[in-house]
């Protein structure tokens, strides 16, 4: 979990009326080197609770401290994956809604709305909502990134977050609804840190992928990395982004080809450590 932060403009202050207050909810924030974001982030949700749950994983810039002082409750721990750290904070929350929510993010006024005059029902355990990203602080308004949608609030009793390496879900009972409203999310600052980012997730993925027993065909290897680039690109209308539309559709292409790669190269290696693993896979497969 390497994560380089920007820096997130303010907020304006929401107030509520607490006799409105439908569905009492927990915010639980997780964190590693994140003093420049974590005091915007726990400001954009306080007005929404006061019980915010802060999982770091043992920072060294002081972030944990920060969000002591912030009127956070911190767990420290070591890095264990992103859904054990969720799993974490919202064992220690007061209510069993939770919001879930990265440092670089940070509630809308509209979301914050959205949540408090929700009337919950026994059917729907989970809720997603729209998640407006930014690079370098100017919004992505296509392409992949600015079709995005995050299912983030959830009943702690009815689901929980998967343990998978990178790209958790929530798993469990109940139905998952929309919500009006959208987090802002600040997290690709420069291109080098946001490339040095996408790297480390095609490397977690490709070990969810073996995990799974899964292959790096020649379709993936090679093809699914251009048809993503041209679906973001073209399809999902990134060029009217101008520059910032085709370098992420390149991001695209080059994190799609470096995941399969990377599966690539792992499947080999554990063929090779393995060879009768290997062969019970394709016996698998093949059957």
């Amino acid at each position: 979990m390497k994560r380089r932060s920007a820096i997130l403009p303010r907020m304006s202050p929401l107030t509520f009326n607490p006799h409105t207050d439908i569905a009492a909810v927990s915010v639980v924030i997780i964190t590693m080197n994140e003093a420049q974001t974590i005091a915007g982030c726990i400001a954009s949700v306080s007005v929404l609770t006061d019980n915010i749950i802060v999982v770091d994983a043992e920072s060294i810039d002081g972030t944990a401290a920060i969000a002591q002082r912030c009127g956070a409750t911190v767990l420290v721990q070591p890095w264990s994956g992103y859904g054990h750290a969720r799993n974490a904070g919202a064992s220690l929350a007061r209510h069993n809604w939770i919001l879930s929510i990265d440092a670089d993010e940070r509630l809308t006024a509209s979301l914050a709305v959205a949540i408090r005059q929700l009337v919950t029902n026994d059917a729907v355990s989970r809720y997603r909502f729209r998640r407006t990203n930014f690079f370098q602080e100017k919004e992505v308004r296509f392409g992949t990134l600015g079709n995005e949608s995050v299912t983030r609030l959830y009943n702690r009793l009815a689901c929980s977050w998967s343990l998978v390496p990178v790209h958790e879900t929530l798993i469990g009972r109940g139905n998952t609804a929309t919500l009006r409203g959208k987090i802002e999310h600040y997290g690709i600052g420069d291109k080098h840190t946001f490339l040095e980012k996408k790297e480390g997730y095609a490397r977690l993925s490709a070990d969810k992928y073996a995990t799974q027993g899964k292959q790096a065909s020649l379709t993936k290897l090679y093809f699914a990395p251009m048809f993503n680039a041209v679906k973001s690109f073209v399809f999902q209308l990134g060029f009217l982004d101008g520059e910032t539309g085709w370098f992420l559709a390149s991001v695209t292409y080059r994190y799609t080809k470096q995941k399969y790669r990377f599966l690539a190269d792992a499947t080999k290696q554990s063929h090779h450590e393995n060879p009768y693993q290997a062969a019970r896979i394709r016996e698998l497969s093949s059957g």
